[in-house]
Order: structure tokens, then sequence, then C-alpha cells
């Protein structure tokens, strides 16, 4: 492999990872995206020229050679690129002029041998012969000279007038883009093509070389990527207000979103015009001073929409700086204080009904400015703190306070003077201006407290009624147990217990009642423990324990009294049937799952008989739990599983 064609892969290789840099540091800039278009087309007539220096049959040599005639295309990017960064607006007829020509000489190229002859062995490898006459490569030449001395005409001129930061970035667009093609023009077109010395081509060599030297530019000084326009876009699209970029001269270069949207303008409407022509024609002369001096100013004016519509704003005017601290450009911030001048206008009128409605109204209402001091008192607050409108004008808010309020109770309540209670609110109405609003509760205050009082009363009321109702159960019991002496019948005396427990259980509820906190709820794990206690010590049942699983759940007397009564048949048939030798264990289960009360009762007796079915037994015991299981709205499971079981499932009630 020749050292040539190590060039030619050399300057590939740099062209195409220069241009990825190039793009991938702002996608979203023309320019940018022009560069890096050109550093990809140098790559690959790069390339070629390397496979075409490294081939060995000339039929392979003239593939290459014909895909490097794709070259008349680089000329016309150039030309673009210098258009494009000199702000002149290219339109699609300036684009068809630019690259139909390119085209023409591609397919001329490619489809016949008026551009090249064919392929031609040199000691740097192949290259291309020129037919006799070259009269399509003369005029191609001519036409590439004059394109490249156009574009690097226009960047030249555009570099002798700029100033700071445009003016080095002028000087490396220039230096790197034409300054190399005009070298490599002097050594392939003038000493190889026009004197016919035997020269290596290094048109692509020195573009290589000169986009690796615009990347330089680009990492270490932040551009192109990096312009005023640039470097406020995220900015300029999501603030509200007109945000404007403009050049040192003041042009514009980009606006914000709210422009486009708000004043109807196009980017082609603006890029380039002078930023002044957006604003009152009286205050252009100042505007034209700040951008000629450099300097940050604030002012209010009128902005002007494409169709003449007309904003007061407050333009606020900020240079921007380069890395280096040099001047580069302007950002003026136009803000919309139509609304507030709008707005200010309604709170004048609005302050004179607030001032109808706030005068009429039973609330006390004053008004404080930023320093707190009272610049509003209605008459209700004349009323409620005893304080004249005239006294209370002027004076600090916290001293009025410290003289009117007696007592503070909490939650906003105070008591104040003439033994009034006030209910006190402070607010924020807009940024320096404050209200405060004081309400007066004394006779709400004053019916809560008779409220309370016969709350308490009834409540007193309701507990004696339990007591009283409980006590009336219990002499109930006694009168029946003093009876049970005279009942000679063991049946008689079995059902005469029967109906004494029922009515102890009964007792024991109202119990719970009047001694708990709410009056209508009865905590079921207390209950039933001590149920089944009294139960097993009524009977006389030692040898049986209770083992009590029941969740801390508390229900209302409806609920309470059936499952009471339930779990009262439930432990009594148990000592009675279950344990013949007077020794066993029950337990029971309480607990609330999904919305659904469950009560899991069972022994370790012997169980039920084979033929027991709880829907068909004749037995007071099963047909009273039938009933009150049917009063919880409830469905009763009995089976054998290690002694009997009892399982009762009810819905919750919502209260």
């Amino acid at each position: 492999m020749n050292p040539y064609s190590i060039i030619s892969l050399l300057a590939s290789v740099i062209a195409f990872y220069t241009s990825v840099f190039i793009y991938y540091r702002n996608p979203r800039n023309n320019l940018n995206l022009l560069v890096s278009n050109l550093g990809v087309a140098v790559s690959f007539m790069a390339f070629t020229e390397f496979v075409y220096r490294t081939v060995a049959a000339p039929d392979d040599a003239l593939i290459w050679l014909r895909l490097s005639l794709l070259w008349p295309i680089i000329p016309a990017i150039l030309l673009h690129i210098s258009l494009t960064y000199t702000r002149r607006r290219v339109g699609k007829p300036a684009l068809a002029v630019i690259y139909a020509p390119a085209l023409i000489f591609i397919l001329t190229g490619l489809l016949t041998d008026l551009f090249i002859s064919g392929p031609l062995l040199t000691y740097y490898g192949w290259t291309y012969a020129l037919p006799e006459p070259p009269l399509v490569f003369a005029l191609f030449s001519l036409w590439t000279v004059t394109l490249t001395l156009t574009a690097a005409a226009i960047t030249l001129r555009d570099y002798l007038r700029s100033r700071g930061y445009r003016k080095r970035e002028s000087l490396y667009i220039f230096t790197g883009l034409f300054v190399p093609l005009i070298v490599s023009f002097t050594t392939d077109f003038i000493f190889r093509d026009l004197m016919g010395l035997v020269f290596p081509e290094f048109t692509q060599t020195m573009l290589s070389i000169g986009l690796l030297f615009i990347a330089y530019g680009v990492w270490r000084y932040d551009f192109p990527e990096l312009s005023p326009a640039i470097a406020a876009r995220s900015i300029a699209d999501v603030m509200p207000n007109f945000l404007i970029i403009t050049d040192l001269e003041g042009r514009v270069t980009s606006c914000g979103r709210s422009v486009h949207e708000k004043l109807s303008y196009s980017s082609e409407d603006l890029r380039g015009k002078p930023f002044w022509d957006l604003f009152d024609p009286s205050d252009r002369e100042m505007l034209r001073e700040v951008v000629s001096g450099f300097s940050s100013s604030e002012m209010e004016t009128r902005i002007i929409s494409s169709d003449g519509r007309t904003t007061d704003v407050l333009l606020t005017a900020s240079p921007i700086r380069g890395r280096f601290r040099e001047p580069i450009g302007f950002v003026f911030i136009a803000t919309d204080i139509s609304l507030q001048r709008r707005a200010t206008e309604r709170l004048r009128e609005s302050e004179m009904r607030f001032r109808g409605v706030a005068d009429n109204i039973s609330d006390g209402i004053a008004i404080t400015d930023e320093s707190d001091t009272v610049i509003y008192w209605n008459r209700a607050l004349e009323e409620i703190t005893s304080t004249g409108r005239d006294d209370a004008l002027g004076r600090k808010m916290p001293e009025i306070c410290s003289e009117v309020i007696l007592e503070t109770r909490g939650n906003d309540e105070f008591l104040i003077r003439g033994e009034r209670v006030v209910r006190i609110f402070r607010f924020s109405i807009m940024p320096g201006l404050g209200a405060v609003l004081v309400r007066d509760v004394t006779e709400a205050r004053r019916y809560e407290e008779s409220l309370i009082s016969a709350l308490r009363e009834r409540e007193t009321l309701i507990r004696e009624i339990h007591h009283r109702v409980k006590n009336n159960l219990q002499i109930i019991s006694s009168l029946l147990n003093m009876q049970k002496p005279y009942i000679r019948d063991a049946e008689d005396l079995r059902i005469f217990e029967e109906s004494q427990t029922r009515i102890k259980s009964m007792a024991m509820i109202h119990e719970n009642l009047y001694q708990s906190e709410t009056l209508s709820e009865i905590n079921m794990r207390n209950y039933i423990s001590r149920l089944a206690t009294e139960i097993l010590s009524t009977y006389g049942a030692s040898g049986i324990v209770s083992d009590i699983r029941v969740d801390d759940l508390s229900l209302d007397i409806e609920l309470a009294v059936p499952l009471a009564l339930i779990v009262s048949e439930l432990v009594t048939n148990s000592v009675k049937y279950a344990f013949p030798d007077g020794k066993g264990r029950i337990i029971i289960s309480f607990n609330l799952k999904g919305g659904v009360y469950l009560l899991d009762y069972r022994d370790t007796g012997q169980g039920l008989p084979e033929d027991f079915s709880s829907g068909s037994s004749d037995s007071l015991g099963m047909t009273l739990v039938r009933a009150l299981v049917g009063q919880l709205d409830g469905e009763l499971e009995t089976f054998n599983e290690g002694g009997a079981v009892f399982r009762i499932t009810f819905p919750e009630r919502s209260s």
C-alpha cells in the first residue's frame, strides 16, 4: 500500500468523525448541519480516493474514479454554508441555482466520458485522465473556482465587518474551509491540470485538515453552535415574555415562542431585521443608542404585532458576552404589562364596590398594607372591637390587637373586651396588601355551651336508664333464684335456669352500656370473656376452661344483644351436654374481615349427634339461636371438628 493512499484514508476518517462531532454539538443549528454534511461528503471523496489509489486493476479504479465525480457537491455546499453563516436568505430558487450545476456535472461524469477519459497509473496510484479536449473539465474547474471564491469573499467580507466574538468565528470559518481549498486548487488545478505536472491531489486532505480546525474552534470557543441565539434557545421556547436575541448591530437572530404565537411573526419575517422596528416609533432612537453603547437598560414602551396591534411592555435590554468577556450580542425581554395596568384600573373600581359591600356585612374586616398598617376598617369591626375607624386607621395592627384581646383560647379564637368571643383570620389579598377578618362567635359559643349541657344531661339520663334496666333484670334474676328451691321437676328446673342465664346475659349488656364512654356500643372482647366466665361459674363447671379469641371490636346494642344471647345459648349447651366428665375447653373466636363478622364457637366435647341438623332441631335453645341469627341477617353452619363447631357469619351494618 502506497503512502498516498494511507493519507487519503486518514483524511476520510478525520473528516467523518469531525462531521459527527460538529453535528452533535448542536443538531438543531442549520450551520452545524451544513458543515457536518460537508464533512460527510469530504469523507466519502477521501475514501474513494483511498480505494482507487489502492486497487490494482484499471477497471476497478475506473469505478471508484467515477464515484469520486460526486465532488461537485462540495463547492455547492461551501457556498450554501457561506450564505447561511452571513444570514442571507437562501430560498428555493437560490438553492436551485447553487445545486443544479453540481447535479449536471455529477450526472455527466457518471454517465459519460466527457468529464474523464479513464484511469491513469502514476507513482502515487491510479488517478483520472482527461479527454481531449477537456471542455467539460474546464467548465467544471471554472464553476468550482467561481463558487469557491464567491463563498470565500462573502465570508471574508463578514470577517472584516464583524467585531468581537463574531470576528473570531468568521476567521475560523474562513481559515477552516477556504484557505485549505485555495491551497489545494493551487496544487491540483494549476500545477497538475494546467501545467501538466505529475502531482498527487490533496484537496480532500486539505479540507479534512480545515474541518479539524473548525472542530477545534467549536470545542475551544463554543461556536458555531453557541451563538447568542442558540445559547438562549431553550429559555426562549418556554418563556411567556417576548424574548428577542440580536447580534451586535441589533439585527434579530432568534425570538422566543411568544413573539411568534402572540405577535404572529414568523422566523423569516424577523431574522436579520433591526429589532427596534418591533417597537413604538417614538422609542426607536433610544433603542439604537442602547445597542450602540452596548449597555443595559429598562424602559416602558409598546411592542407592535404583525397586524399592527400594540401591547404595553416593560423592555429590559442586557448585553451578552462570550467566554472571554467580549461582546457577542443582546437579549431583549419585553414583559407584557397591559394586564397589570388593566388590573390596577379594575382594582380601583372593585375597591369602591368592596367598600360598599364590606360596610354592610356582619363580619369585621380590616385591610393592611405591606407594613401592617391599617388602611381600611369597616363598620362591623367598629362595633365588635369598640374601636372607631378614625382611631384604627394609620395604626399598626399588632398594636390594636394588644389593646383589644384579653385572652387567647386557641384555634384562632380570642376573648376581647366587652366579653365577646371572636375568631380572627389573616390572609393576603395581593403582594403588599393583607386582610384581617374578625367574626363574632359569642352567641354561637353560648349556644354550643347550652347544647353541651343538654347532651351531658341526656347522657346522664341514658346511663341512669341502663343502670335501672340492669338492676331490674338482676332483681328478676334474684326472684327466679329464690323460686328455684320450690321447683320439683328437673326439666322445669333446667328451663328455669336457662331463662335465668338469658336474663343475666341481657343485664350484663346494660351494665356494660352504662359503664362505657359512648353509651351506644359494647366492647365484645370484654363482654364475651365475662359472659363465658359468668355462665361457667353459674353452673359450677370448674373443669371447663374458656379460650376467648375475640378481636378488639365494639358493636351497637342492636347487634350486641342477639350475639350475646347466641353465645349464652352455645356456652350453656356445651356445659350441659358436651362434657360428660365435666372437663374440657370451649373456644370462642370473633373478628371482622372484608365487611363480614365471623363468630366461630367450638368445644372439645363429644360433638354433635350424627343426625343433628341446626335447621330441623326443635329444641328451644337451637330455635332461639336460629331466630337470633336471622335477626342479624346472618348464616349458621354446624359440624364436628374435634368437638361441636358453630360458625355464624353476618354482615357489618353501615352507621
